[in-house]
């Protein structure tokens, strides 16, 4: 919503078709269900934003090939996942053996891993950002962001920000 609040136009597109309208209620916006690994929609786009939706797929590359048709020089792509190696998933490893699993993901990715992807698809990062969205209130949220701002990596989610470095028409 705060993004379509200061854009002129914004095109939202979503995997899920149960998840649509929960989402159109929560953004205030139009919707459509596309399968995002591969989209034409004849535009071209200064900001394109993925939000939690790259550990989802299994085809990157049409993936990216698809955003880069929405792209002009000067476009920026901004992607968001889960970090992989945020702290309670670094917890739940040594003391079970086993990360945090989500059915519904198919890769879980860390800056470097990203920064590999997005290198072979022909992009560049140009900045990146670690986040934490808990809610404050209990003891244990306001230790994991406490640590979050001591040792970034450790925060729950990731945020790139990225340029083509192929020629985009």
């Amino acid at each position: 919503k705060e993004i379509c609040d200061v854009a002129k136009e914004c095109f939202w597109l979503d995997y899920n078709k149960e998840r649509i309208p929960l989402a159109e209620k929560r953004t205030w916006s139009k919707i459509f269900f596309w399968d995002v690994q591969s989209f034409d929609l004849s535009k071209k786009f200064d900001i394109i934003v993925w939000g939690e939706i790259i550990e989802h797929l299994d085809n990157f590359k049409s993936f990216f090939e698809s955003i880069k048709k929405h792209m002009n020089k000067d476009s920026s792509l901004i992607l968001t996942t889960p970090n992989a190696f945020n702290f309670s998933n670094i917890i739940r490893v040594i003391f079970t053996g086993k990360p945090i699993f989500d059915p519904d993901h198919v890769v879980y990715f860390d800056l470097f891993t990203l920064w590999q992807m997005l290198k072979r698809n022909g992009f560049k990062i140009t900045a990146h950002y670690y986040n934490t969205e808990i809610a404050p209130q209990r003891i244990r949220n306001m230790i994991i962001r406490g640590l979050g701002k001591i040792f970034p990596i450790l925060n729950l989610d990731l945020m790139v920000v990225a340029k083509c470095v192929e020629s985009v028409e």
